[in-house]
């Protein structure tokens, strides 16, 4: 994963998350406000938790589920294709996307390692933080004697503790431990000091210090993020408020509770160690007030009950779901006009591959004629997307794939049509270049193209340039045209288009979103910022773009909408490759 890609994926899923735990902070202050903490907690630490799960992640998991279901066949009619030729069209895209499209990345690019690195610290410093803590819990634990038991915990007294003052705890994860300071049952009565044994086997019962830890390593991953470190003391809060709840609920007199819990902050300074459940902490007035009061949160309701199971299912079961149709409609969600293929049976002939050294930035892909293939001066990322009928920005692989470049003449049998000629190339990516590759859906930045309000103007194939090659049965009219300022297809699919569009733009995929069938004739012409006079008036007057960017291009001559959106797109990742074997 590039770096550009790897920061968007980064910035949607911290908004998300960043969405999802303000949505539960809000529903914890109000509709919950009365309910148990215990409730609140858990609203709470599932918002924590969703930081360290990407909807991208499930996403992927959906698809790769649905990756399992029979795929269908694609379609036996051999496409007919003039792409990509000529590559000594200018690229006028980067002003308009520049003024009008989503920059965020590029401009990111140059900060990137910089960023990861002030991060690589900052996780650093929490780690180092962590290291110190726990030199001192082992310190405690290690001159500790065996005091008593309590539900099953073993309690142990410690003189260090007494010596730092430190308050009485849970300690541990796996196997936790109640460490209490030498003394601290001569300083509390008899029924305090129960009722401090009781608080701490309460978080012990609760698994308070293994969801502690938890929310410290989204504290440590996301140390930059102020809402995490807001959660943290939120939950703080809502654990003690819970143990205090539990206690009551189990008989203990809430006025010696109160007691225990003032003597305890009297004598004993809050524990400081992450991960370590102890008697003080949070908001110790609300505290003392509700102990005082016998205050017991409201049971769930079941409607509140249902609401809440609903919601989390949905956070799980709709990104999930999403990625299973995804894989099932790849042909519309992001793929070429042929949608990805992968089969890899059929082989050339005879094959000639040269890498090009010329320097030459023209470069020519031929379309399969009669059994054959040729390509000149192309970019290897740029075969394997056209093998694979995918657009480039769905290759991920090494960098130097765009740095090298090959001619390749291959021949088959005449009578094979286009799909059976790309499968050829794959077979000779396989052989020649040692392609090894996987597939996965990823959520990246993309632009889609959809139908705008007032409807397309699209001309239909059979009505436009190729309507008497069409009645004549010829093939040879079908196109897509690139042009110094623009493009066209000439009788070829809408999602045809995204792939020129995607091939121009260069900088993601384009989705066909518009759900239109059939073929069609269009032609978009844009006038981008850096042209100049001198380069416009050496274009034919057809050919001159009028001074609009590409998405006003877009909207007024196809009727067509051109957004730029976040898409869970089925990718080609590169295991392995390497130069080809030449001949």
């Amino acid at each position: 994963m590039t770096l550009p890609v790897l920061a968007s994926e980064v910035a949607a899923h911290l908004w998300q998350s960043t969405a999802i735990a303000v949505l539960a902070a809000l529903a914890a202050s109000t509709f919950l406000r009365r309910s148990e903490a215990r409730v609140r907690h858990g609203v709470l630490l599932a918002a924590s938790l969703k930081f360290l799960l990407p909807f991208s992640a499930v996403i992927a998991l959906g698809a790769s589920i649905g990756s399992l279901a029979p795929a269908v066949a694609p379609m036996p009619e051999p496409i007919r294709v003039v792409i990509d030729q000529a590559g000594s069209v200018p690229a006028p895209l980067a002003a308009p996307l520049a003024r009008y499209g989503d920059t965020t990345t590029v401009a990111a690019v140059p900060v990137l390692p910089l960023l990861l690195a002030v991060w690589a610290i900052g996780i650093a410093i929490v780690l180092l933080s962590w290291a110190r803590q726990w030199r001192h819990v082992r310190r405690y634990i290690r001159g500790a004697a065996p005091l008593m038991t309590i539900g099953g915990v073993p309690v142990l007294s410690s003189v260090r503790m007494r010596e730092d003052r430190c308050e009485p705890g849970l300690f541990g994860l796996v196997r936790p431990v109640v460490l209490v300071p030498e003394g601290i049952e001569q300083r509390l009565t008899e029924g305090e000091f129960n009722a401090v044994l009781v608080h701490e086997s309460c978080h012990a019962r609760r698994r308070d210090n293994f969801m502690a830890a938890a929310h410290s390593v989204v504290e440590a991953i996301f140390w930059f993020h102020p809402l995490v470190w807001w959660l943290g003391r939120r939950l703080r809060e809502e654990r003690e408020r819970a143990c205090d709840e539990a206690v009551i609920a189990r008989g203990v007199d809430a006025d010696t509770y109160a007691r225990a819990i003032l003597s305890t902050c009297r004598f004993y300074v809050e524990s400081p160690f992450f991960a370590v459940a102890g008697v003080g902490g949070a908001d110790l007035r609300r505290r003392i007030e509700g102990i005082v009061a016998r205050h017991l949160g409201r049971r769930l309701t079941t409607a509140q009950h249902a609401a809440m199971t609903g919601i989390a299912v949905a956070a799980i079961v709709i990104p999930f779901a999403l990625g299973v149709m995804t894989t099932s409609l790849r042909a519309q969600a992001g793929n070429s006009f042929v949608g990805l293929q992968t089969s890899a049976s059929r082989r050339f002939d005879v094959a000639s591959i040269k890498e090009n050294r010329s320097g030459d930035p023209g470069w020519r892909l031929g379309p399969p004629n009669r059994g054959t293939e040729s390509i000149f001066n192309l970019e290897l990322r740029r075969i394997v997307a056209s093998s694979f009928r995918i657009q480039d920005k769905m290759v991920f692989g090494p960098d130097w794939m765009d740095a090298v470049r090959y001619d390749i003449e291959a021949k088959g049998s005449p009578t094979a049509n286009s799909p059976e000629v790309w499968e050829m190339m794959r077979s000779l990516l396989a052989e020649r270049f040692h392609l090894k590759y996987h597939l996965e859906t990823r959520v990246l930045p993309a632009y889609v193209i959809v139908v705008a309000r007032g409807g397309h103007k699209l001309v239909k194939g059979e009505d436009g340039e190729c309507a008497e090659a069409i009645k004549s049965g010829q093939s040879s009219c079908d196109a897509i045209q690139f042009l110094p300022f623009g493009m066209g297809i000439r009788n070829m699919p809408v999602a045809a288009f995204a792939a020129g569009v995607a091939r121009r733009l260069q900088d993601r995929p384009v989705v066909d979103r518009t759900g239109l069938e059939g073929r069609y004739d269009a032609r978009v012409l844009w006038r981008p910022d850096d042209a100049t006079p001198e380069q416009l008036a050496q274009l034919p007057a057809d050919s001159r773009p009028p001074d609009v960017n590409i998405f006003e291009a877009f909207e007024q001559q196809a009727g067509l909408r051109l957004e730029a959106r976040r898409e869970p797109i089925e990718v080609l990742v590169v295991d392995h490759i390497q130069r080809a074997d030449e001949n």
